[in-house]
């Protein structure tokens, strides 16, 4: 007969004699692997719905990309080299989330703008004429008089002719009219060199307010002060700024900008981390061949935004589901040594038959084995499931727009369950190992006269968790909290070593009731025996003479009743926390944003029976001038009602 046939027979017979045993350390293996699973399916749709809010309640323009080169040569065949190196770089890092490309540019310099014809040099405060191209300029504006700049430029030996467009403010600001003429000096102390320029039309935006115009349409349409001189926007089309003026003027420098209009729903969890990489990967592949770029994007903040957040609400999930699975685990440890002690006849008469500790061990765990690879196969489905049917639908992000957030099956969710398995082993491992230690005298002997101290008990091995318990508090005070900021960064990380303190609190209460409780009951055993009767002497004698089960009973009944005391206070704790932080934020129930509010509107307020109080706040820019340079400030006043 080989080992094989020999070691089915034993697992057969095992089974069928200890079936109870079974079940109930199956019902604790298969719901820890599930509980450890649905931690991670839970946090995964956690950081899905946390995704969704981030990015739906952040404005696109904010999250666009906005890719600026400065000083670069406007001349056609440097752009043409820059615009396929950009572009190459976008497509390469953000192709994936890329809708679509705008590009945007305009000269730099002082190119002086008159109303009116002069040989003589431009007096050094006229107006600053900034000729400028925006692809989809024309689809995303209106007419109000004129047409469109349709004519192809005309160089001669004195300048350039070209037909632009104003803004509507702009030209009126001016007097400009179509068919006026600007004249647009490049270089002032060479009037002679000039360019001409004739005005088709002036537009207005469509939606001033439309994702195209990025944070504003005012640069476009509107003329503005930047510093001392006033700048006035004229926009031409791309194939004039290139075959015109950068045919005629080479030398000229200008700043070309590339607009990236994301589609941040394809964005999902996984793809943050990488996000990241490319944005920053973007801007090292652009500087290093085009030095001084700039790549503006709201998306980094937004995501590191969404990391920070995401870490601080996968702490309660992770704390708790510890939690329940250590008293899972101790489940398992006290119904495994409750009914083990009374199956070390199997494990004695083994042992007398030559079978060495480990070879004992193997067919005990055996059993428990098959049971625990079963769980971490199904434990993953079972918490798909739950997940999918009871807790996803607790999650409600504000981008509700792309459907319900997916439920699938990950990798991480395997790992996990695979970790409650493991430990679930390992627990059934150690107490085979120990009753694989007795043969058949030490076994007799034990249940004869059962031990009153536990193994760690016998050298003080319990006081290490209230030593660990203490160095923990001692870091929190010190520490204050588990959250730390990096000062360079910024970033806000947890440090999960004081997020143990809950389940080294339990761990300390089991280790105080197994210390306390034997002599507790000594001591009303003590009293039994001289004052009580016969019917309450002879339970509590029993009981202190075999204090460890019974023990191990109350140790299970009160870390249940401390995890749901401390789950109930806990979710409460929390919500009302969130709604502090959420109040704390917006500076009250309701708050409204202006430029000011009129003494009538404060007295409709302060008449509104729904209203209990209200407060003006004035938030604004200062500069502190009591040491040089000035440090910028925020200067707020309230007036308090």
């Amino acid at each position: 007969m080989g080992w094989t046939t020999v070691l089915y027979w034993l697992l057969r017979r095992r089974l069928r004699s200890s079936w109870p045993l079974l079940v109930i350390t199956s019902f604790g293996i298969v719901t820890a692997v599930t509980l450890m699973s649905v931690g991670a399916g839970y946090s995964r749709v956690l950081a899905e719905g946390g995704l969704r809010h981030t990015l739906a309640s952040t404005s696109p323009r904010v999250l666009n990309v906005h890719l600026i080169t400065q000083n670069r040569p406007i001349g056609a065949p440097d752009y043409a080299q820059l615009r396929s190196a950009v572009e190459g770089f976008s497509e390469s890092r953000l192709g994936y989330m890329t809708r679509t490309i705008e590009r945007y540019g305009f000269i730099q310099g002082s190119v002086r703008m008159l109303t009116t014809t002069s040989d003589e040099p431009p007096p050094s405060d006229a107006p600053i004429g900034r000729p400028f191209f925006l692809t989809g300029f024309q689809e995303h504006s209106t007419l109000v008089e004129g047409r469109w700049p349709l004519e192809s430029p005309v160089i001669d030996g004195d300048g350039l002719s070209i037909e632009a467009a104003l803004g509507k403010d702009a030209a009126r600001q001016f007097g400009v009219k179509p068919g006026s003429r600007v004249e647009l000096y490049p270089f002032t102390n060479d009037p002679s060199q000039r360019i001409s320029v004739t005005i088709t039309g002036t537009a207005e935006p469509n939606d001033s307010d439309e994702e195209y115009w990025m944070n504003s349409p005012s640069s476009y349409f509107t003329s503005f002060e930047s510093g001392d001189q006033v700048v006035v926007p004229v926009y031409v089309s791309e194939e004039s700024f290139f075959d015109g003026i950068g045919t005629k003027y080479p030398s000229l420098v200008g700043d070309f900008t590339w607009f990236l209009f994301l589609d941040t729903a394809v964005l999902t969890s996984t793809m943050v981390s990488s996000t990241e990489k490319a944005l920053k990967g973007l801007e090292t592949d652009v500087n290093r061949q085009f030095p001084r770029s700039l790549v503006l994007s709201g998306l980094k903040i937004a995501l590191k935004e969404y990391r920070r957040a995401l870490n601080l609400a996968r702490v309660p999930i992770f704390l708790f589901v510890s939690l329940v699975v250590l008293v899972i685990l101790y489940f398992l440890i006290m119904v495994v040594g409750m009914l083990g002690r009374f199956r070390t006849d199997e494990s004695g008469i083994l042992r007398s038959r030559g079978a060495s500790i480990l070879q004992v061990s193997g067919i005990l765990v055996l059993s428990e084995g098959v049971v625990a690879v079963a769980a971490m196969i199904a434990g993953p489905f079972l918490a798909l499931l739950i997940v999918r049917f009871l807790l996803a639908s607790t999650v409600h992000p504000v981008g509700g727009a792309g459907g319900p957030i997916p439920v699938v099956l990950t990798s991480d969710m395997f790992v996990m369950g695979v970790l409650g398995g493991m430990l679930s082993l390992a627990v059934l491992l150690a107490s085979s190992i120990n009753r694989a230690r007795m043969g058949i005298v030490e076994s007799l002997r034990s249940r004869a006269r059962p031990p009153t101290l536990p193994l760690l008990q016998r050298y003080y091995v319990d006081l290490l968790p209230l030593a660990a318990l203490a160095f923990l508090l001692w870091e929190i005070k010190g520490a204050e909290g588990f959250l730390t900021r990096d000062l360079a960064s910024g970033d806000v990380n947890v440090n999960f070593l004081p997020l143990f303190v809950p389940v080294l609190v339990l761990v300390v209460l089991a280790v105080l009731v197994l210390r306390l409780l034997p002599m507790l009951i000594r001591f009303m055993s003590w009293w039994a025996d001289r004052l009580a009767p016969a019917w309450v002497a002879f339970p509590l004698a029993r009981f202190a003479r075999d204090p460890l089960p019974h023990g191990s009973l109350v140790i299970i009944l009160a870390l249940a009743s401390a995890l749901g005391v401390f789950g109930a206070s806990f979710q409460t704790t929390l919500s009302v926390s969130q709604t502090h932080q959420a109040l704390y934020s917006a500076g009250g129930g309701v708050s409204l944003s202006g430029r000011s509010l009129s003494r009538l509107a404060s007295q409709r307020l302060s008449e509104n029976e729904s209203i209990r109080t209200f407060s003006p706040i004035v938030r604004e820019s200062a500069t502190l001038l009591d040491v040089l340079p000035g440090e910028p400030a925020i200067l707020l006043a309230v007036d308090p009602k």
